[in-house]
């Protein structure tokens, strides 16, 4: 509740997770409500966001393409990629990183999650075998929780992709 009010935010969740399996080890929404007096509350106020609202993975999402590269073997941990000193244009799209980086690691691409680097590791992995591996992590999917209203999460069909969406995505 203190980092909803202190940061203005509207709501917030956390969830604690046993890392080995997935396993859902507690789950807190802010605002809270009373169970005793639920129908004091709009069925908006008294949705489980942790389990049904879908969110847009950002950053994070960099963990699962360097994964798959790294799975098919083509990169390793210490290659290296240009990162435009900050900015990349391609196909009429331009891409920022947040600071302006030389050549760094696909580790400092984790690191320091360079949208340009992450982009051209994208690239050398391929929109299909990307895709592929989106399903194959359970992007897209239930996870099977015995809870109400769970979100399959929004992963558009790869014959719907843009040109600009191996590099975003």
């Amino acid at each position: 509740s203190k980092a909803v009010t202190s940061s203005g935010a509207r709501s917030g969740m956390a969830l604690v997770m046993e890392p080995d399996t997935g396993k859902i080890l507690a789950m807190a929404n802010y605002p809270t409500f009373n169970p005793n007096s639920y129908f004091r509350y709009s069925q908006n106020e008294l949705r489980n966001r942790a389990v049904v609202d879908s969110f847009e993975p950002g950053s994070t999402f960099k963990t699962f393409l360097i994964a798959a590269a790294l799975e098919e073997r083509l990169v390793r941990p210490t290659d290296t990629f240009s990162c435009e000193n900050g900015s990349y244009s391609f196909a009429g799209h331009t891409i920022h990183d947040t600071h302006s980086y030389g050549r760094l690691s696909v580790s400092d691409i984790l690191k320091y999650s360079s949208n340009i680097g992450a982009a051209k590791i994208g690239f050398r992995l391929g929109d299909e075998r990307l895709a592929r591996y989106l399903r194959k992590f359970g992007f897209g999917e239930r996870t099977g929780i015995d809870l109400p209203g769970e979100s399959p999460g929004k992963i558009r069909d790869k014959q719907r992709w843009y040109g600009v969406d191996l590099a975003t995505i």
